[in-house]
């Protein structure tokens, strides 16, 4: 039986619009329930007959829909639980949830305008989904006819249902704008499927708005139209509900400003627009399906005791596994609302001068938002470099993966540890999810800044970032740069986020072609992969001849076990003890937990201090110079051990090949594409110390190999069109997914 049961629970895809519709359609009953004055015996069973009637006539429309779209789905690749019956059974499934959706109709009570509402519902649901008419196709029609037939429809048929019970007059003002508010709402929640499906649409050829204008349209015509519409339609609704019953239409009320109250109040302080609007759950959304019905049973059990059990079942049906708590909990959330108040007067003046855009003729460039951990971190100089000089206008987000500040240093969430607190309860006691108005922030802020795309730096970014360009329509590009692909720790936890980005970005970049094929194997589609080493400045590393330049040796990067400067020093070592001249000088620090302070305690215990020297962080420029004045560039990266970590292709190799030095350095990952053994540099096989020491000696006593290499190597970089043309073909790149996702580009084959 339980089987029986989760079958027909999976083929009529109940979870997918059981709380969004039964909720706002049992919103729809207890207000005229209210207004009408029903006994509580008559409402419990009005109640449970609609209940059956609303279950059957959702399952009879996804599975009518799904019947002809067993083709389509094929194409695409998409789930139909249609195909796994045969010809029969299916048309004995859809029979059964059309004798649910009208069986209840011998008791419920009905006139002639009833069935004429009944028929209008069956006939917009066949001709939705049923050829040649199949309004689904029809661009403008499907988003009336979806929302008629699901929101529309079905909300002023309960209502009169009940009001003929209660024996009560309609309104007809009241009835016109149920009939609004249901549309509009309809509307948006079929505009968002519509989003969040273009990417099966794409992979079937099935033309819908969403892949003739691009999600970013869509986008734009439900924070414009759709969402202001339907806030004006539920405001109306409400004003007339007043002349009916005072207390349910302040309720009502109430609880929409209270629902609304921290998002307004987080915009405020963060100095977005209060009026945002995304692909997925809005505040809307909340107000219908989790507060609404309770504020409005709580106004029931008021009148009679009998209607308590309605709030349990309506728990049950609803599932719904936080709003208990809410009335235990309101007195000290009031309390704390207010907390955040005085925090935004005093905190608007302090940034009324911070300056977000520069205003020049640059303003007509698209918006970028880059995303990365870090706002300038001395290694990477490929980033913080790179954004400068693209030719868009940059909004740069770090912190964390899911980036804590904005462009101007601003917190997403304002900074206030009164307003970070409030957030975290709210989350907590309301079970919405870690980071809820975080994410809602970043959003509101990408908005308001009219971002047209997101390029996230290393993978995990992307994963963080991937829900939220979702949510605004717009393209997400993710860079991948070593560890967050080789790294098994990360890859492990990460891999099925990665495969949902990878089918999700409209671009997936990497550093490397050993990378390339790594991300291949993890289910990257390779339409989708693009080759494209880091930036490098090459006007900050101009060729020189450093053949006759003392025996001095230099490594920079981070202190990281891929990098294994350990391995360099006792390598050197052996380089000492034939030239006792010999120098070696390390630009860095971080990156690998202590082996920064290791390497130090292994040249103190070498006896190598006066021939090893640590400089610590430096900046580019100074990177340079010291390139500039030292022979030979050394750097013994490997495969760790333990997490199989790699590097990508490390970005101080390519500047010191810039730089014309000599190189010695491992057969390691994408390094390996930059050099060529004996051509462009010296390679040695990894974990191979003495190898190691008799190239790096090879190198300080032949002179003519010195300078033969390094202006190899400097040939090698200055003719890589990769290298050369690094920024033009990143904004390529980004701007062919700007054009994939433009207003009127049709991005599908038809």
């Amino acid at each position: 039986m339980t089987s029986v049961g989760t079958t027909l629970h999976a083929t009529t895809r109940l979870r997918h619009w059981w709380r969004p519709k039964a909720g706002n359609l049992l919103v729809v009953l207890y207000l005229v329930v209210l207004i009408a004055g029903l006994p509580p015996v008559h409402a419990w069973a009005l109640f449970l007959l609609s209940v059956v009637t609303i279950l059957g006539i959702g399952s009879f429309g996804h599975l009518l829909n799904d019947l002809f779209d067993l083709e389509p789905d094929r194409i695409a690749g998409k789930k139909n639980r249609m195909a796994e019956f045969t010809h029969r059974q299916r048309w004995g499934i859809l029979f059964l949830a059309l004798l649910t959706a009208l069986l209840p109709w011998i008791w419920l009570p009905s006139d002639r305008f009833s069935y004429c509402l009944l028929s209008a519902e069956f006939l917009l649901l066949a001709a939705y989904a049923i050829p040649p008419v199949r309004l689904k196709d029809r661009f403008g029609w499907a988003v009336a006819a979806d929302a008629a037939y699901a929101y529309a429809f079905p909300a002023m048929l309960a209502a009169y249902t009940f009001f003929l019970a209660g024996k009560q007059d309609v309104d007809a003002l009241l009835f016109g704008l149920l009939f609004c508010w249901q549309m509009a709402l309809g509307a948006r929640h079929y505009l968002n499927h519509l989003a969040n499906d273009r990417d099966n649409d794409l992979r079937s050829n099935t033309q819908t708005l969403a892949t003739r204008m691009g999600n970013r349209r869509i986008h734009r015509l439900g924070a414009r139209l759709v969402l202001p519409a339907e806030g004006f339609a539920f405001a109306g609704f409400l004003i007339v509900l007043w002349t009916h019953h005072p207390a349910a239409a302040l309720v009502s009320a109430a609880l929409w400003g209270l629902v609304a109250a921290f998002p307004l109040v987080l915009a405020l302080a963060r100095k977005h627009t209060p009026l945002s609007f995304r692909f997925s759950v809005l505040t809307f959304d909340q107000l219908y399906q989790e507060w609404l019905p309770y504020g409005l049973l709580a106004l029931l059990c008021m009148q009679h005791w009998y209607y308590f059990p309605l709030l349990i079942a309506h728990l049950v049906l609803l599932r719904s596994p936080y709003i208990t708590y809410f009335f235990r909990r309101m007195a000290p959330l009031l309390r704390v609302f207010l907390l955040p108040l005085y925090v935004i007067q005093k905190k608007a003046q302090a940034k009324e001068s911070t300056a977000t855009t520069t205003t020049s003729a640059s303003e007509n460039l698209p918006v970028i938002a880059v995303v990365n951990f870090n706002k300038h971190k001395y290694t990477e100089t490929f980033i913080w470099e790179m954004i400068p000089r693209l030719r868009f206008r940059i909004l740069y987000l770090y912190g964390d993966a899911l980036p804590l500040y904005d462009h101007d240093g601003g917190h997403f969430l304002s900074g206030s540890p009164s307003l970070q607190f409030l957030a975290r309860l709210i989350e907590n006691v309301f079970n919405l999810g870690d980071h809820y108005f975080h994410r809602r922030s970043i959003m509101s802020y990408l908005q308001s800044k009219q971002a047209s795309l997101i390029f996230a730096q290393f993978g995990p970014t992307g994963v963080e970032m991937l829900p939220i360009a979702a949510d605004l329509g717009i393209p997400l590009v993710v860079q991948f740069h070593g560890y967050d692909v080789f790294r098994k720790d990360t890859v492990k936890e990460l891999l099925p986020q990665y495969q949902t980005l990878f089918q999700k970005a409209a671009r997936i970049i990497c550093v490397s072609e050993i990378m390339l094929h790594r991300l291949k194997e993890m289910g990257a589609p390779a339409e989708k992969l693009f080759h494209l080493p880091a930036f490098v400045r090459l006007d900050l590393f101009p060729y020189s001849d450093h053949a006759t330049l003392p025996p001095s040796f230099l490594a920079v990067g981070r202190f990281a076990e891929t990098k294994s400067p350990h391995l360099s020093i006792l390598a050197f070592q052996k380089v000492v003890q034939e030239i006792p001249e010999a120098t070696l000088t390390f630009i860095g620090k971080d990156g690998g937990g202590e082996l920064f302070e290791a390497c130090v305690i292994l040249v103190k215990a070498l006896n190598l201090e006066t021939h090893i020297h640590f400089q610590g962080v430096r900046d580019h420029q100074s990177v340079a110079q010291e390139m500039a004045r030292r022979r030979i560039f050394v750097q013994h990266s490997l495969t760790t051990p333990v997490q199989g970590d790699m590097e990508g292709k490390p970005v101080a190799i390519m500047e010191a090949m810039a730089a014309g030095m000599a190189i010695v350095t491992t057969q390691h990952s994408g390094i390996a594409e930059l050099i060529e053994h004996d051509i462009t540099g010296l390679l040695i096989p990894e974990y191979d110390i003495d190898a190691m020491a008799q190239a790096m000696l090879r190198l300080a006593r032949d002179h003519e190999l010195a300078r033969r290499l390094g202006r190899a190597a400097g040939e090698r970089i200055r003719r890589d069109p990769l290298i050369v043309q690094n920024l033009e073909t990143l904004e390529n790149l980004i701007t062919e997914c700007l054009m994939m996702n433009t207003d009127n580009q049709v991005t599908n084959n038809g």
